[in-house]
């Protein structure tokens, strides 16, 4: 199947990708898929990071440059701003309004679905906040970001308005937490840390649980994880710990890997590679 069938009826095959696992996954246990290569793009270039929107146009950035390609590679558009610096992060989670987040400088421009800003800079210093260096996307057009210096997430609206905070990491988990990505999913915040696992909370800055993997890379629904742990691939479901194992291991040499439509997206240091995920017989 060529990659450009991604693009046809993306709600409807996000739906049965959905109900397919649901099957698959709500049995407490495991079981096991095969993970087959059915496409790739090749680049001269190594991508730092990259993501997929629900239209399943493919978003990749290197230093200031972030580009937006067709599911078949053709390049869509380009956004550059060298004055802001080397890209930290974006997340086109809401593809009509992306965050993009320039730490050295402490600002964040919102982009549309053709990477054109959409309004002036967001200056984070003057929203006293002392360092930020995480951001993503909330719902309702909204921002999250990390402050290093309060050790909280802190939630903002469309307007910039403060919605919600964490408490106080260092108070809540006595211990040092390094957070190292952040990302909104159906109403949960995940939060990657370097030694402490990925945490979980709520939209109001809740704490409700930890899951302890050696890596998580993508989060796809309110349930379901991509992780990878002790030379393993799998999907795995924090609600009722139940596992479906992806065999070979794809993700060991990846750079960022994401699951849409039933399909593994990674990307490695000279390309991006498509995997079909078949259950083994």
């Amino acid at each position: 199947m060529p990659l450009k069938s991604l693009l046809i009826n993306p709600k409807i095959k996000a739906l049965a990708l959905l109900c397919f696992f649901h099957l698959v996954i709500t049995t407490k246990g495991h079981t096991q898929f095969d993970v087959i290569l059915e496409d790739s793009l090749l680049f001269s270039k190594s991508y730092q990071d990259f993501q997929i929107d629900r239209q399943g146009y493919y978003y990749l950035s290197l230093n200031d440059q972030l580009v937006k390609l067709s599911a078949g590679g053709d390049t869509v558009n380009l956004y550059s701003n060298k004055l802001l610096g080397e890209i930290s992060s974006f997340d086109v989670s809401l593809s009509l309004k992306i965050p993009i987040f320039y730490q050295d400088l402490s600002q964040v421009v919102f982009v549309d679905n053709t990477i054109s800003p959409l309004k002036e800079i967001i200056e984070l210093d003057e929203l006293e906040l002392e360092q930020v260096t995480l951001t993503c996307s909330s719902q309702q057009g909204g921002i999250w970001v990390y402050d290093a210096i309060a050790f909280s997430l802190i939630r903002f609206d469309r307007n910039m308005n403060e919605l919600s905070r964490s408490p106080n990491f260092s108070q809540l988990f006595k211990k040092e937490v390094k957070p190292s990505k952040i990302m909104e999913k159906n109403d949960l915040l995940f939060v990657w840390t370097e030694e402490n696992g990925t945490l979980i909370f709520d939209v109001y800055g809740g704490y409700m649980k930890t899951l302890h993997f050696d890596r998580l890379l993508s989060v796809f629904s309110d349930e379901l994880v991509l992780v990878e742990d002790n030379g393993e691939t799998f999907l795995y479901n924090f609600e009722n710990a139940s596992e479906v194992f992806l065999k070979p291991n794809i993700l060991s040499d990846c750079t960022a890997a994401h699951v849409q439509n039933r399909k593994i997206h990674v990307l490695r240091p000279h390309g991006l590679f498509v995997y079909a995920m078949v259950k083994s017989q």
